[in-house]
């Protein structure tokens, strides 16, 4: 179907990119690529209720599903340069446990604003908080190179 085509292949390419997304934090900075992969995945899931064919849905979507798993490899790859060896363990429990809440809590939610200002309404809002964390982030950074 065509559903299984826009989510099996945006799976498929977060999978091939993923790695790729070590080396890139190496040459130009963590932070850098973690900002760039959340307004990449921002600006594609916005406009997503708005494709006009199944060939720009998946197009949204490998982009969007690219800057997720950059997004996760970069996470990571700051707590592991980041935190001190033995802060590490309770470090990860910190990062996982919204990643639990959000995954029990997250589909209730959506499902209550979906009802209330429709599905569409959500991805411009999920891009919105994408956009927002880059900005966040990239202010917080600019404070601590200070």
């Amino acid at each position: 179907s065509g559903i299984g085509l826009v989510v099996g292949t945006a799976a498929l390419i977060g999978a091939l990119v993923s790695p790729l997304a070590g080396p890139l934090g190496d040459k130009v900075g963590f932070r850098a690529v973690l900002i760039g992969a959340l307004v990449v995945g921002g600006v594609a899931v916005a406009p997503m209720p708005l494709a006009a064919s199944l060939a720009s849905l998946t197009g949204l979507a490998i982009a969007y599903g690219a800057s997720i798993a950059v997004v996760q490899a970069m996470v990571f790859s700051l707590l592991a340069i980041e935190v001190p060896p033995e802060r590490r363990s309770a470090t990860l429990n910190l990062v996982l446990l919204p990643l639990y809440v959000a995954g029990i809590a997250g589909p209730s939610a959506a499902a209550v604003l979906a009802a209330t200002v429709g599905v569409p309404a959500i991805y411009p809002l999920a891009g919105g908080i994408m956009i927002a964390s880059a900005v966040i982030i990239s202010a917080l950074t600019r404070r601590s190179d200070r």
